[in-house]
C-alpha cells in the first residue's frame, strides 16, 4: 500500500492584480505606519514569486491586521498565510470507505492532470473546480 499522501492545495485561485496590491499595501501602511518603503517593495516582489492572487492577498492582509499582536509584521507573516484542503489518492479513499465513509463524502479533482479526491464539503465550501 502507498504511504498516505500529505499534500494539500490552496483554496485560493485567480490572478494577482496591481490594483489589489496597491489597495492592500495601503491598508498595511495605515495599520503599521512604521514599516519602510523597502518593506513594501520586497513584499510586492515576494507576492509575485509566491504566486499570490487577489483573494489570498486580501485574506492575508486582513488576517495580519486583525491578529498581529507585536510592533510590526514581517513579510513572512503575510506570505505564510494560506488556507488549504487536503487531497487524497484513490487508495486513501478506498481505505476510508472500508472504515465507513461513502463515495459521496469525496469529490474528484485533477491536479496537474492527475486524479485526486477532496472532501465534497471542502469542494463545495471553497468552490474548487474540477481541474486545478
Amino acid at each position: 500500500m502507498q504511504p498516505e499522501l500529505k499534500e494539500e492545495i490552496s483554496i485560493y485561485r485567480g490572478i494577482l492584480t496591481s490594483q489589489c496590491i496597491a489597495h492592500e499595501i495601503e491598508k498595511i501602511q495605515v495599520s503599521f505606519p512604521t514599516l519602510s518603503e523597502t518593506f513594501f517593495n520586497i513584499l510586492g516582489e515576494r507576492l509575485v514569486i509566491n504566486k499570490f492572487n487577489d483573494a489570498r492577498l486580501k485574506a492575508a492582509i486582513g488576517f495580519v491586521i486583525d491578529n498581529f499582536k507585536y510592533n510590526t509584521p514581517k513579510i513572512a507573516d503575510i506570505i505564510g498565510f494560506d488556507k488549504c484542503v487536503k487531497i487524497y489518492r484513490y487508495d486513501d479513499v478506498l481505505e476510508a470507505l472500508d472504515k465507513g465513509k461513502t463515495w459521496n463524502y469525496y469529490s474528484k479533482i485533477r491536479k496537474n492532470g492527475k486524479l485526486y479526491y477532496v472532501k465534497t464539503t471542502d469542494k463545495e465550501q471553497f468552490n474548487l473546480s474540477d481541474e486545478l
